[in-house]
């Protein structure tokens, strides 16, 4: 018997996903003439083991040194990456919404240099954004895009290197309250697939913060496997 969820579509995106950026470069995509970052990730998906991620940066950004970094050609003292732009969008969804300004400050890198990204580990998530386009001929194109951003920030090291592995699990929870462990075997017993035992494991409070608890939880072999 038919029903609605029959006439539903996908994007075809991969989401919901942990992701470790091992390379990132600025570079102009041929199709639309801006530059963009790339991002390019090894995933928890065994489906989809690799992806690369694109985040519009603008046309008035140009990379000179091989994808190293970018500065505006049209204005060499602007700084500041546009808000409205994708890659706009994940700075402020990290520096703010993540809470990593004073990571990326201490790590000494700027948004406008790729290597800020480099060995970063993150929790996937995709965005729909209505959008009015006008067209040449005069015509309104409308339309939902679809793209993803992190939704949680599980650690890193500089350069493409991981922190490397977890500690034990028993480890990693001793000295955490009652409450935060008891709400990480709930995570785990309710999570049908690791990814979305991270997604709600990383909202329980106390684990932010924590960069060995959140290694642990992004580890499919540390937490996902002792609390089965």
């Amino acid at each position: 018997m038919a029903s609605k969820e029959d006439f539903d579509t996908e994007s075809g995106l991969l989401t919901d996903y942990t992701g470790e950026v091992v390379d990132a470069w600025f570079a102009v995509d041929e199709k639309f003439g801006n530059t963009q970052l790339y991002l390019k990730q090894t995933t928890d998906s065994i489906a989809v083991p690799e992806i690369t991620e694109r985040f519009s940066v603008g046309g008035a950004w140009k990379s000179f040194d091989g994808g190293k970094s970018v500065e505006n050609t049209e204005n060499p003292d602007k700084t500041k990456i546009h808000e409205s732009s994708r890659y706009g969008q994940l700075i402020r969804r990290c520096s703010d919404d993540l809470k990593m300004i004073d990571f990326f400050i201490e790590r000494g890198f700027t948004p406008r240099q790729s290597e800020m990204w480099l060995g970063l580990s993150f929790q996937w998530e995709q965005i729909a954004k209505d959008y009015t386009m006008k067209e040449d001929d005069g015509t309104v194109k409308s339309g939902t895009s679809k793209y993803n951003l992190p939704c949680a920030f599980l650690g890193g090291a500089d350069g493409v290197q991981s922190n490397g592995a977890a500690p034990a699990a028993s480890g990693v929870l001793d000295g955490l309250s009652d409450e935060l462990v008891e709400g990480l075997k709930l995570a785990r017993v309710e999570s049908p697939t690791h990814a979305v035992f991270v997604d709600r494991a990383v909202t329980l409070t106390g684990v932010l913060g924590n960069d060995t608890l959140i290694k642990a939880i992004a580890d499919e072999t540390q937490l996902w496997k002792e609390l089965s």
